[in-house]
């Protein structure tokens, strides 16, 4: 009765702590775990417990000390209590062995009850557990402890053997794997953490080791055979050069390759840098024959070609595939229609003399500001402490032959930090080197203002206006129509001529079109050889073949 009592009031306590707990402020599941495994499986001191708890010495460990300990203990990852330096009680002229300890690895025992507890029971007791078919942890090893010295092996054994105590290990690892080790997402996580480390370093190893082989040319010319093993197997291809300086100031012309293959994937391989000392239409020729012939790739395979149009090029290009064009007629010369816009606009403001000066002046500036690095930490320095906008501070920028749009911005640059420009050069001119004369510099530069703003003047441009007029009546000269518009629809033709463009259009509708025009079979026929009539023929019964190919 007095056990149905215990069991019933350790319930009763262990719902009232549960309802405190749903309806606390905090809610931490770990130490809901803690509390109700604590509360309802461990059970309160005994009244035989209550004269061990007085002893002064007794040590923090002792099972005697505290029932509920033992839990504790395995969340802090402790083992059983096994003092080994103490004097054991004699009973029966019997007494605890140490050599217990290591037959029974879960046993525990208090000198100040002078009695033998189980750590995995204390931990986590069955005293009503119908899985365990009836059977229930034994007192003696939680609460009472055991003395009956004569018979430990035996009641050892048989302890260690029931399944209570059996339950009570495994609940143990299954504790400290959840709640020291970690739950099954953070160990996975944890893992998942170290494989990631270790793939950076593997990541980092490999990529040191190709940058390795890639100084070292080691994979290169295997990569390169396999490339043009590739190419030489789709036969037809179309060869892309340009040039740009190094540097170390040297020209270094590249080339590229773009075919179709087997697959019908268009494929485009830069094949590498070539060094050459000039940029003249023969040697540039040359250098792409050489090429040719050391990939073992024939000039008659080539079915397209594109060059720099850059004005310091242009003719030389012009010259290279005109030579092609001779020895191949199939190699159509195509050039990209965007850049060729963004050089007529070049060209166009070459044109003028006010937009040439002033672009002129643009790259003057920049060049100044660029050349020395004390200028250039003046104007950064300005441009920082200024009341310009956070968006509108920027650098000074170049221009460029073949880019329109870095024009615009050049000019934008200028425009959002013309104050910050100004108060740089005024800087530049008082504080630079005396051996540039800055104080002639700087009277040319109020001069040339003066000037420029005396020809604003209304006066000014009416004695212009009727000198240019005079001098056009008495030297007979036609007056312009609209000069600019003549210039650059001249570039503009002249440029998209360059291009095979009236073929390709040709190629394209007789194709892809159901009934492409006679005019352009006629010209594809004209251009590639085949019979006009033949083709007419074969594309008609193209097209009933696969007529709703695809749909």
């Amino acid at each position: 009765m007095s056990l149905l009592k215990w069991l019933s009031g350790s319930k009763t306590k262990a719902n009232r702590d549960r309802s405190t707990e749903s309806t606390g402020s905090s809610y931490n599941p770990r130490t809901r775990l803690k509390s109700e495994l604590t509360q309802s499986l461990i059970p309160d001191s005994g009244p035989e417990c209550a004269s061990y708890s007085g002893c002064s010495d007794m040590h923090e460990d002792d099972p005697a000390s505290d029932i509920k300990g033992a839990y504790d203990k395995v969340l802090q990852n402790k083992g059983p209590f096994q003092p080994k330096d103490i004097k054991f009680e004699v009973n029966k002229n019997r007494s605890f062995l140490i050599t217990w300890y290591d037959l029974y690895p879960w046993l525990e025992y208090s000198p100040t009850s002078q009695a033998a507890y189980c750590y995995s029971c204390r931990a986590f007791p069955n005293l009503t557990n119908k899985a365990c078919r009836g059977q229930h942890t034994e007192p003696a090893f939680v609460n009472d402890g055991f003395k009956n010295w004569p018979k430990a092996i035996r009641s050892f054994n048989k302890h260690q053997s029931s399944i209570p105590h059996k339950e009570s290990t495994v609940k143990i690892a299954g504790l400290k794997s959840t709640v020291i080790v970690g739950d099954v997402t953070a160990q996975i996580n944890k893992q998942y953490s170290i494989e990631v480390e270790n793939n950076r370093l593997y990541f980092n190893c490999m990529l040191d080791s190709l940058l390795y082989c890639c100084r070292q040319e080691y994979m290169g010319k295997y990569v390169l055979q396999s490339i043009i093993r590739d190419i030489q197997d789709s036969k037809y291809f179309s060869i892309l050069v340009d040039e740009t300086q190094d540097l170390a100031k040297h020209e270094q012309v590249t080339i590229c390759i773009r075919y179709v293959s087997k697959l019908y994937i268009t494929h485009e391989v830069f094949l590498g840098f070539y060094r050459t000392d000039k940029t003249d239409g023969e040697t540039l020729v040359n250098l792409i024959k050489q090429f040719l012939q050391t990939n073992n790739l024939s000039i008659q395979n080539i079915r397209g070609q594109c060059y720099d149009d850059a004005a310091s090029v242009r003719g030389s290009y012009k010259v290279v595939q005109s030579r092609i064009r001779s020895e191949n007629k199939f190699a159509i010369y195509v050039h990209c229609y965007a850049h060729i816009l963004n050089l007529c606009l070049v060209d166009l403001s070459k044109q003028s003399s006010f937009v040439r000066n002033t672009f002129g002046t643009l790259q003057t500036l920049y060049s100044f500001m660029g050349a020395s690095s004390k200028r250039n930490s003046v104007f950064e320095k300005i441009l920082t402490t200024s009341s310009i906008n956070e968006s509108q501070k920027t650098k000074l920028k170049s221009l460029s032959d073949t880019r329109w749009n870095c024009r615009i911005e050049a000019i934008k640059s200028v425009i959002n930090t013309l104050p910050v420009i100004v108060q740089t050069l005024q800087n530049i001119s008082d504080n630079d080197s005396p051996s540039i004369n800055n104080a002639f510099v700087k009277e040319m530069s109020i001069k040339t203002y003066d000037s420029l703003q005396d020809l604003r003047s209304d006066e000014s441009f009416n004695k212009c206006w009727k000198s240019s007029q005079d001098l056009v009546k008495n030297n007979g000269f036609l007056p312009p129509k609209l000069p600019l518009l003549d210039i650059v629809m001249k570039e503009i033709k002249d440029r998209f001529n360059e291009n095979d463009l009236s073929i390709l259009n040709s190629l394209m509708e007789t194709l892809t079109n159901e009934s492409p025009s006679q005019s352009s079979i006629q010209e594809v026929c004209e251009f590639y050889g085949p019979n006009e009539d033949d083709l007419t023929v074969e594309l008609k019964i193209f097209n009933k073949m696969f007529k709703g190919y695809g749909k």
